[in-house]
């Protein structure tokens, strides 16, 4: 708390998610609960109501979330988030690059076990990066 605090960050985060979404429900909670704490206000949009917001922050051309924008206090875009932590894009990748020596069920698993493990300390600790 005390590293964002030192930031001195006026602005907002909106947040682009969905209920259903694995990535969202391991990282949005902490994300909300330790920004609303660190006296930001912080906005939750569903993706899905209204595609033209996610359209303007795509991840390779996908709507992919959940997506943490930083605005100033004049609502200007400062930086984006999303849609997973380093480490969870890690494992996507080495999915991506060898899924037949690296398979879909244990992908699943491995991010999993590391949400579970990290609850969302990573995704702050990104985002407190951003500010």
């Amino acid at each position: 708390m005390q590293r964002a605090k030192s930031k001195n960050f006026k602005g907002k985060l909106l947040i682009i998610s969905e209920p259903w979404c694995g990535d969202a429900s391991a990282t949005v909670p902490a994300a909300a609960k330790f920004f609303e704490a660190a006296g930001n206000e912080v906005r939750i949009f569903l993706r899905d109501s209204d595609p033209t917001l996610i359209d303007q922050f795509l991840t390779n051309g996908t709507q992919s979330i959940p997506k943490v924008i930083i605005l100033t206090e004049d609502d200007e875009v400062k930086a984006v988030w999303g849609p997973r932590p380093k480490y969870g894009n890690d494992l996507l990748k080495k999915f991506k690059e060898n899924p037949e020596t690296y398979p879909r069920e244990e992908f699943y698993n491995d991010l999993q076990v590391y949400y579970a493990k990290n609850r969302g300390h990573d995704a702050i600790e990104e985002i407190i990066e951003l500010l």
